[in-house]
């Protein structure tokens, strides 16, 4: 129980500290990208991943599987795709994805 009560809080506070969650997400990704993409860019990219995540979350975490996360690994897919093309390694891709994480923690240990 204390499982599904811990993924209500996490998506209500994606829900009500969007701005704050994302605007740590950026900095955290931009902080890793050594210069390969502006911040309005990086701004643009995360928002839309982020919105995606919202979306799918509902009103708990779905599983990994879930028809619910498709667009979500889709945008995933593109974003690897186009920051590939752009010259950034997978390792940057995903210290800037797992940049989130960090973001969503520091919102819950405000909370």
């Amino acid at each position: 129980m204390a499982k599904k009560d811990d993924s209500k809080q996490v998506v209500a506070l994606l829900r009500e500290r969007r701005d704050e969650i994302l605007a740590a997400w950026v900095a955290g990704a931009l902080a890793g990208m050594r210069g390969r993409m502006s911040e309005a860019e990086v701004r643009t990219e995360l928002s839309a991943l982020y919105d995606a995540l919202v979306k799918a979350t509902g009103d708990g975490l779905p599983p990994a599987t879930a028809p619910e996360l498709d667009e979500l690994r889709a945008q995933l897919g593109e974003l690897s795709r186009s920051r590939a093309r752009a010259g950034s390694t997978p390792s940057e891709t995903a210290v800037s994805i797992f940049a989130l994480k960090e973001a969503v923690l520091s919102e819950l240990d405000d909370a």
